[in-house]
């Protein structure tokens, strides 16, 4: 891995854990957890502009992409978390937000995840880099699952949890390399983060 990627990986890790310390401070620190998503986005751009001095919108992955893929990216999240019970105003309502808000939240990561590292290792294999990926994306979230989801089992939960990010992850690079866009990966992960983990 390129010495600039394990800068960023490192600076990355080291702001979340203070972050995720200091939001241990508040009464609900659940209410911000939110916020960690654009921490990749100002370490990168940190790194990529005042240590390396090198351009950062290219390597973001923004561009329009194959149209066919938008969908597959709403469809799928959907479909892995379908819910017989909901009724159509709550499964709009979760459409709605996990196209607007959550979509554009979860763009501020994967400029990141599936623009910047994947543009950092665009001379490596594909399924090496998605596993590489995988792996950073999946220990990024680990604080996350132990300080604020599970009061039980921690530790078996934390496992599980990290197993089902890193299949999504994957996924989410997969669905980015086809489309040719991160727009969809944000999508993905918008949709994935409403329909499957609320």
């Amino acid at each position: 891995m390129k010495s600039k990627l394990l800068i960023f990986v490192a600076i990355t890790y080291v702001v979340t854990i203070i972050f995720h310390m200091v939001l241990l401070l508040t009464n609900n620190p659940l209410n911000y957890v939110g916020i960690t998503m654009i921490i990749p986005f100002i370490v990168a751009l940190f790194v990529q502009k005042k240590i390396y001095n090198e351009d950062f919108i290219l390597t973001l992955g923004l561009k329009a992409g194959k149209i066919k893929w938008y969908l597959i990216a709403i469809i799928i999240p959907v479909f892995l978390s379908f819910d017989y019970t909901m009724s159509l105003d709550e499964w709009l309502k979760m459409l709605l937000i996990g196209l607007t808000i959550a979509s554009i939240s979860a763009l501020f990561e994967e400029v990141i995840w599936r623009g910047f590292v994947r543009y950092e290792m665009r001379n490596k294999n594909v399924i090496f880099t998605y596993l590489v990926t995988a792996l950073i994306w999946t220990a990024w979230h680990i604080p996350i699952s132990v300080l604020f989801l599970y009061s039980e089992h921690i530790l078996l939960n934390t496992f599980f949890h990290s197993v089902q990010l890193f299949l999504i992850s994957m996924i989410i690079s997969w669905i980015r390399d086809k489309s040719h866009t991160v727009i969809t990966a944000a999508i993905f992960h918008g949709m994935v983060n409403v329909f499957y983990f609320s």
